[in-house]
């Protein structure tokens, strides 16, 4: 904005001396009049590789012998500690760290290896690269993270958790690098769990029970799931996943609101045990031929709305359905829902031709669809 910079610095003493238009991606410029590369930025200030922080266009440098600036970190390796430059950040990785005896540091040509000593606890290893970016975590000692670990992390590939249960919101959610993920103890995942990422292919999580909201919203690489325990399903799961071929999941009972939206790809699903599912379940799906999910009690609006593939559809305990069930699709030609006792608006609305086999005779849909 025109006399903003002008302004800023009459009121308020902020002097930027170089001023020009000119930009290069992934740099900014200090007040030396030099241009440096950046890893981030938040909150207007830059870090960079080779411990240096710009703040306020001033160039801020620590001493290799005594810091490591890791991310959005500070590690100190005189005082033996980690903390956050910007105190205005939040993020409860400083939490999982704590009482640290020794930190030792391997450097190798394009890599350094951070072993954590601790007290109480097993070592906590970190591997930064080049540019002094978390890109591998082991930490054994936690059982519980709260909300927005590592919530600004862009790097991080491998993550080694073996003793985690319990995940808060945030986690990793705006990591767009994380391919290996190990947490063989974990229960339970909070909202916004690696929301964002496009790295991950695979995802083992044996004994996780419970998730919330937007679990790996807009992941678009996921090809395998193993979730054999899960049994509730928050909001927006796997949203806009295009990868996805087939799911399983022998234990899951309940999901929210756009389960798999939008997945274009998924040929088979398994769910014996779901009872209940809420809005646009499978929204836009456009490969599943058959879906059996024999003991479905309850769905929300928008059940499998803008999906024109389904032939079969086996649905014998199903007795409460909300509007527009089956919305737009016409291909189906066997349905089976003999339990059912209420509908929503637009009941098979978009079937043209009669199917040629129904478990509840013709009369009995007309009444339904003035419900």
């Amino acid at each position: 904005i025109e006399g903003l910079t002008e302004s800023f610095e009459r009121v308020y003493g902020l002097v930027q001396h170089h001023k020009n238009d000119f930009e290069i991606k992934g740099y900014t410029m200090s007040n030396d009049g030099k241009y440096y590369k950046y890893n981030q930025e938040i909150n207007n200030i830059y870090y960079c590789p080779n411990n240096i922080i710009i703040d306020n266009y001033e160039v801020k440098r620590y001493e290799k012998e005594k810091y490591i600036i890791m991310d959005y970190f500070i590690i100190d390796l005189v005082n033996k500690k980690i903390s956050l430059y910007d105190e205005e950040i939040s993020d409860t990785f400083l939490d999982t760290i704590k009482d640290i005896e020794k930190i030792e540091i391997e450097r190798k040509e394009k890599e350094k290896l951070i072993t954590i000593k601790v007290n109480n606890g097993e070592d906590i290893k970190l591997v930064l690269n080049k540019n002094n970016e978390m890109i591998k975590l082991t930490n054994p000692n936690i059982e519980k993270i709260e909300n927005k670990f590592l919530r600004r992390n862009k790097s991080l590939q491998e993550l080694t958790l073996q003793n985690i249960q319990k995940i808060g919101d945030h986690f990793l959610s705006v990591n767009n690098s994380l391919k290996k993920v190990n947490m063989p103890k974990l229960q339970k995942i909070g909202d916004g769990f690696l929301y964002g990422n496009s790295s991950l292919q695979i995802l083992d999580l044996s004994n996780l029970c419970e998730v919330g909201n937007d679990f790996l919203h807009n992941n678009d690489t996921l090809k395998k799931v193993n979730l054999p325990n899960i049994q509730k399903i928050g909001a927006r799961f796997l949203y806009f996943n295009h990868s996805l071929l087939s799911l399983t999941l022998p234990n899951l009972k309940e999901v929210g609101d756009n389960f798999l939206y939008f997945n274009r790809a998924i040929e088979e699903i398994n769910l014996p045990n779901l009872q209940k599912v809420r809005d646009k379940f499978l929204y836009f799906n456009n490969t599943l031929k058959e879906v059996d999910l024999p003991n479905l009690q309850e769905a929300g609006h928008k059940f499998l709305c803008s999906n024109n593939t389904i032939q079969k559809l086996n649905l014998p305990n199903l007795r409460i359905v909300g509007d527009d069930f089956l919305y737009l699709n016409t291909t189906v030609k066997i349905m089976n829902f003999p339990s059912l006792e209420k509908v929503g608006n637009f009941f098979l609305a978009s079937i043209v031709s009669r199917p040629s086999k129904y478990s509840i005779k013709d009369d009995d849909i007309k009444k339904l669809n003035k419900i």
